[in-house]
């Protein structure tokens, strides 16, 4: 799992450069920002899952390139996200929920009986 700016850059190098450029000291709405994060690593990897999450949050996910983001949101300084590109597996968000914290896109099921619980297929 790559876990930095430099491993995700040898990874998906048109990832990395996306969100230096858009996303390195440039205030941000956060709900925006995250969105805007996931729609592009989909366009960019459609063959891919992707998970955009604020802490805390409990990643069980296969073939998973994996960084750490600050947003600047402005007075209160920075926000910190993690973002996931991946084959498959479950994600469980153990925050709020609220989609300011979250957002993901691919091939997945909500838990019915918790919806901050996420499984993810292989898409193909």
């Amino acid at each position: 799992m790559a876990e930095s700016f430099a491993e995700l850059a040898s990874v998906f190098p048109d990832t990395y450069a996306f969100l230096q450029s858009n996303f390195n000291d440039t205030q941000v709405d956060r709900e925006s920002a995250i969105g805007s994060i996931v729609n592009h690593l989909r366009a960019a990897h459609p063959d891919k899952n992707v998970m955009v999450c604020h802490p805390p949050h409990l990643p069980s996910l296969n073939n998973a390139s994996k960084m750490h983001l600050e947003l600047n949101t402005g007075l209160v300084g920075t926000t910190g996200v993690d973002v996931y590109v991946f084959d498959d597996g479950i994600f469980t968000n153990l925050g709020d929920g609220g989609f300011i914290n979250w957002c993901f896109d691919g091939n997945f099921v909500r838990d019915e009986d918790n919806p901050n619980m996420v499984t993810f297929s292989v898409i193909g």
